[in-house]
C-alpha cells in the first residue's frame, strides 16, 4: 500500500475515533446514558476513558505495522533536547491534570458539588494547557515518520477544534464570568509576563468535562 493511502485509511479512522470521542463527551450523551442506564458522575467517566482507551489502541496498531517511511531520526544533542523537552511537556500535563481535579477527571472520584476552579496556576496564563502540552509532546518526538506526521497533524486539529467547542458549551454554562476570563487569557500561546490575577471561581464542570 503506498503511504498517501496510509495516511487516508489513517484519516478516516481517526476522524471516527474523534467523532465517537466528541459525541460521548456531550451533554446529551451523559443524559441518555444517565436515563436509560442510570449512568452518571464517576461511573459515566469511567466508562467514557476506558471507551477513549479501547478506540485508541487500533490507532497504534497502525501506526506499528502499517507500511511507513521514517522522515527524520534525531541523534545527540539534538535527541536530547527532544526528549528533554517531552519530558517537560508530561511534567506540565500532570500539572494541569492536578489542578483540573485529577481523580474527578479519570472517574475515580465524585465531583464534588459547588467545587470550583480557582482561576490560577497554568491556567492563569493559557485556557487550554493540557491541550498545549500535550501538543508540545507529540511534535517534540525524536523519531518523525510519514505515519506518526499524519497522525500529529489529526491530533493537533482536535485539539483546536475541540477547545473552541468546550469553550462555546463553557461560555454558554459558565456566562459572564468566563467570558470575561476567555477575552483576558490566550487559548495556547501564553503572553509573557502576563497572569489572570482575578480571585474567579466556575463550577466544577469544566475540569471532568475536558476531553
Amino acid at each position: 500500500m503506498s503511504l498517501l493511502y496510509n495516511s487516508a485509511l489513517i484519516g478516516i479512522y481517526f476522524m471516527a475515533f474523534a467523532m465517537l470521542h466528541s459525541t460521548l463527551a456531550g451533554s446529551w450523551a451523559k443524559e441518555y446514558a444517565r436515563r436509560r442506564w442510570s449512568l452518571f458522575g464517576r461511573r459515566y467517566r469511567i466508562l467514557y476513558n476506558l471507551a477513549a482507551v479501547a478506540t485508541a489502541i487500533p490507532l497504534v496498531m497502525v501506526l506499528l505495522f502499517l507500511e511507513d517511511r521514517i522522515l527524520y531520526l534525531a541523534r545527540p544533542p539534538w535527541l536530547y533536547l527532544a526528549l528533554a523537552i517531552q519530558a517537560g511537556a508530561m511534567l506540565s500535563m500532570a500539572y494541569s491534570l492536578k489542578q483540573m481535579g485529577a481523580s474527578q477527571f479519570l472517574g475515580l472520584a465524585e465531583e464534588a458539588a459547588g467545587e470550583g476552579l480557582v482561576v490560577r496556576g497554568l491556567f492563569c496564563r493559557v485556557r487550554n494547557p493540557l491541550f498545549l502540552f500535550a501538543t508540545i509532546l507529540i511534535w517534540a518526538t525524536p523519531v518523525m515518520t510519514w505515519n506518526l506526521l499524519t497522525m500529529n497533524l489529526l491530533i493537533t486539529a482536535y485539539f483546536y477544534l475541540g477547545s473552541v467547542l468546550e469553550e462555546r458549551r463553557l461560555s454558554v454554562q459558565l456566562g459572564g464570568d468566563y467570558q470575561d476570563y476567555r477575552r483576558s487569557v490566550p487559548r495556547f500561546i501564553p503572553r509573557p509576563g502576563r497572569c489572570y490575577r482575578q480571585d474567579a471561581h466556575f463550577p466544577s464542570s469544566r475540569g471532568p468535562s475536558r476531553r
